[in-house]
């Protein structure tokens, strides 16, 4: 990483994209190690990237780190309890370090999205499908339903990618310590 800081004379945005839930498990007999294993991936790998990159951003005076979330910090799902605490933790971990950082111009946000469909989520639901045997559409417009999605469908990785290019931009150069879904309107609230 200190390579890549010194050939690009530091970091000005950085992404954390980083993150998985382990396999859905009953919250009172769940494993340490799972819970150990979700808070590694969704919380502690963000907060060694922004120990190592932030710095750089504080020494120039700006600089925009983005952490990808989710819903889940907000709708826990039957099950899924470390990843919900990891991203829940997230959230509030990304709004403490705005709130340390943001006076000498570095910005903090996080992404929170909902029902995607990535090419990992889309091969699960295709499992389920052929489970089921029915189509691929069918089954994603069943979990929409399931989650009470107002708009019927999963979002597109796409469709989080420009909530994020404009969080990165200028445009949005008064936003900092915010949470910003892209979730089709799963969570009912302003």
């Amino acid at each position: 990483m200190t390579g890549a800081r010194n050939a690009a004379g530091g970091v000005d945005i950085f992404i954390d994209n980083a993150g998985a839930g382990s396999a859905p498990e009953d919250t009172l007999t769940r494993p340490l190690a799972t819970w150990r294993s979700d808070l590694e991936s969704n919380l502690l790998s963000a907060i060694r990237l922004d120990q190592e990159l932030v710095p750089g951003m504080v020494e120039r005076g700006s600089g925009v780190v983005v952490h990808v979330s989710s819903i889940a910090g907000h709708l826990p799902q039957p099950g899924q309890a470390t990843y919900a605490a990891a991203k829940a933790a997230l959230n509030s971990y990304s709004r403490s370090l705005a709130a340390e950082v943001g006076p000498a111009g570095v910005r903090v946000v996080c992404v929170l999205p909902g029902f995607i469909a990535t090419p990992g989520a889309i091969a699960h639901h295709q499992k389920i499908a052929d489970s089921r045997g029915v189509s691929l559409e069918e089954t994603q417009r069943g979990l929409a339903a399931r989650l009470n999605v107002p708009m019927n469908r999963p979002g597109t990785p796409e469709d989080a990618a420009e909530l994020v290019a404009f969080l990165v931009s200028e445009r949005a150069r008064w936003l900092t310590g915010s949470q910003f879904r892209v979730d089709g309107g799963i969570l009912a609230q302003v």
